[in-house]
């Protein structure tokens, strides 16, 4: 079951991301689907409600594969537009909004909103990886290049 789940969510995902044109559409759409899409989910809710004592053995060695695993598949999104380097330092750092967003409650942010999500990210995530991009425009254009080879 567990291996189905990972499959429809990351191939869901996927499918947006590739879609998307631009670094902003890229990780708007890529955090506030992954945020709504976990923080609805009824297994995981109930899970985080009802069995939170199962979380801490879990939560150590299964959430840090889990975390490296979308976090490698993210970078390989980014790098369209980032550098390699910092494509996977956004991607760690965007899979660690998003986990945070689900797993904690804020009195400022209901991350079942899309719209909700959709700000936080304009505002405080996409400046800096805009300035990110800026500072070497072209350099993510050449990782690319030489990955596919």
């Amino acid at each position: 079951m567990l291996n189905r789940e990972r499959t429809s969510f990351f191939g869901e995902l996927d499918l947006a991301l590739r879609a998307a044109a631009t670094l902003e559409e890229l990780v708007e759409t890529g955090v506030v689907k992954a945020t709504v899409q976990l923080a609805t989910h009824p297994v995981l809710q109930f899970t985080v409600s009802h069995e939170s004592a199962l979380l801490p053995t879990w939560w150590s060695e299964e959430l840090q594969a889990a975390h490296d695993a979308a976090a490698a598949w993210a970078a390989d999104h980014l790098a369209r537009f980032l550098p390699w380097e910092g494509a996977l330092h956004a991607a760690d750092w965007l899979v660690r909004t998003v986990l945070a967003l689900v797993q904690c409650d804020s009195a400022h942010l209901d991350p079942t909103r899309p719209e909700a999500v959709r700000r936080m990210v304009q505002t405080f995530v996409l400046p800096g990886l805009l300035r990110l991009q800026e500072e070497t425009p072209n350099d993510h254009e050449q990782r690319s290049t030489d990955r596919s080879q």
